[in-house]
């Protein structure tokens, strides 16, 4: 295993103090320790200061934010933001070096082609002109229609995941936020824009949408940035919880020998009530605590099934959680609260 560079363990260090790391994070973080003065030093210099591990509170977008863009498509604007949301665990990324088994085999256009084949999406060349705009740091994309569609697919290919990590971040800024124009995906050395013709009108328009736009996701976050799921479920006497953990996690290579941390996580908490009486409950407040993420929400409801709404949805870069780790639910209604844990299925 390579040394592992010291500003990586400096950013690890508040989390190893409050013991909010993995097993195996704590195991590589004290090896180095035991190897290093100056961090043991910075240890000992935050450990006697009182550090907060700042803590997020989960909210689920608002569909109002989407309304510009689709105002003949109100009834469908959860739909279309769900869609959006879930692009995002494709898209952030961070670049720490750490000292682990990386992976030098780089994605071309014909894996990507081929890897889309066997999942069931056609993707043709097109040599149609390609405007000025889709240039990336002087990157011209090849650019393949969709399943036979006016659908476009852009896929840039890069020198390796730091040129495109730099590149794609400091180039195009906020042309490819998620919409309804153009969808990104980040995977390794890639980067894929996703074009539909048109916005969507009709039901069954916005239905094909859907279903290409999880289609390409699904295949993006399982096949080329090896993405994985965590399961997570619990139990009180009242309440029932589960919490969907899905992330990727590589690690690349540079032509220098240094490896690159390349991560994103998005979790997705549910809870339902158990009983009956569901009319009874009322607003109540839900909490949870998954090591350092924290997410609440406050004057929740229950629907006909008896699942709560809104719960949040957050997505982010760093380390996600491990399937050893634990996740604490805390519900209060009607004068009442409950406690409880949930566990891995994994």
């Amino acid at each position: 295993m390579n040394k592992i560079p010291c500003n990586l363990i400096e950013d690890l260090l508040p989390l190893y103090i409050e013991d909010d790391v993995s097993t195996e994070t704590k195991e590589i973080i004290e090896t180095h320790l035991d190897e290093c003065e100056n961090c043991n030093s910075l240890l000992q210099e935050y450990s006697k200061e009182e550090i907060e591990i700042g803590s997020f509170e989960d909210t689920l977008p608002n569909p109002n934010t989407f309304k510009q863009l689709i105002k003949r498509l109100k009834k469908w604007s959860i739909a279309v933001m769900a869609i959006v949301l879930i692009t995002f665990i494709a898209i952030g990324t961070i670049g720490y070096k750490i000292g682990e088994n990386s992976k030098n085999k780089l994605l071309t256009s014909k894996s990507i082609v081929k890897t889309f084949k066997d999942q069931g999406i056609i993707l043709s060349k097109d040599n149609s002109p390609i405007d000025d705009e889709d240039y990336i740091g002087g990157i011209k994309p090849t650019v393949y229609s969709v399943d036979n569609t006016s659908d476009k697919l852009l896929i840039y290919i890069f020198d390796s995941f730091v040129i495109r990590q730099n590149l794609v971040d400091k180039d195009i800024k906020n042309d490819y936020i998620p919409s309804l124009k153009s969808i990104s995906y980040k995977a390794n050395n890639s980067f894929l824009v996703y074009k539909p013709s048109k916005i969507p009108e009709a039901e069954d328009e916005i239905n094909s949408l859907l279903k290409t736009l999880n289609l390409i996701d699904d295949t993006v976050f399982k096949y080329l940035n090896d993405g994985k799921t965590l399961n997570f479920t619990g139990e009180s006497e009242n309440w029932e919880g589960t919490f969907k953990v899905k992330y990727y996690e590589n690690w690349f290579e540079d032509e220098n020998g240094v490896s690159h941390y390349d991560s994103y996580s998005t979790t997705y908490p549910s809870l339902k009530y158990k009983k009956s009486d569901i009319n009874s409950i009322g607003e109540f407040t839900f909490e949870y605590n998954a090591g350092s993420q924290k997410g609440s929400s406050n004057g929740a409801t229950l629907n006909n099934e008896g699942y709560a709404e809104p719960l949040g949805i957050s997505g982010g870069t760093g380390l996600p959680l491990r399937n050893t780790d634990q996740i604490n639910f805390t519900v209060k209604w009607n004068d009442k609260e409950e406690n409880f844990t949930l566990k891995s299925e994994n």
